[in-house]
């Protein structure tokens, strides 16, 4: 019950916090709000709440022109729409996110492979095992290529792994 009620003032202080980004025109931080508002709504379980904010802030972030944020909201869009089962609407949104990490001017890897091996399970969701294959052995090969030191790196190795892990397991294919 405390949870809930958190997740209640959370989303109303956000949506507080909205209005007033909304009558000063502050873009930055109206999409700020929207992806935080996403995060608990997905925190939830409601996914298309969780979409909706996720959208809004994804349409401020691409008038802003900051590819970055825009490929984070990229990656919370896909992962949103596969919790929600629509893994055909997840590659759309990871692929996007793929190609922004992509267009950097000093590329962060350790977040290309983590787009990649969300794409690697969208793909597999969606019944496409080829392409999954694709997207996580190439997850892989960067992976495999970052540094030690690199804490992002480390702390998405389970992740990446565990979705490896995953979809050889289902296919067939031990690596």
């Amino acid at each position: 019950f405390k949870m809930q009620k958190d997740n209640v003032l959370a989303i109303d202080f956000f949506e507080r916090c909205l209005e007033v980004r909304k009558k000063v025109r502050d873009l930055a931080g109206m999409a700020d709000c929207y992806d935080s508002l996403g995060l608990v709504y997905f925190g939830l379980g409601e996914y298309g709440p969780a979409i909706r904010h996720y959208e809004d802030g994804l349409r401020l972030r691409a008038q802003l022109q900051d590819p970055y944020a825009e490929s984070e909201g990229c990656k919370s869009l896909g992962t949103a729409y596969l919790r929600m089962g629509r893994a055909d609407l997840a590659i759309g949104a990871l692929e996007r996110c793929l190609a922004l990490q992509r267009q950097q001017p000093t590329p962060n890897e350790s977040t290309e492979v983590d787009a990649l091996a969300s794409l690697g399970l969208a793909h597999f969701k969606a019944g496409d095992n080829e392409a999954a294959v694709r997207y996580m052995e190439e997850a892989l090969s960067l992976f495999r290529n970052l540094p030690a030191e690199d804490a992002g790196a480390q702390s998405g190795k389970t992740v990446i792994l565990d979705h490896a892990g995953n979809i050889y397991s289902h296919i067939g294919r031990p690596e």
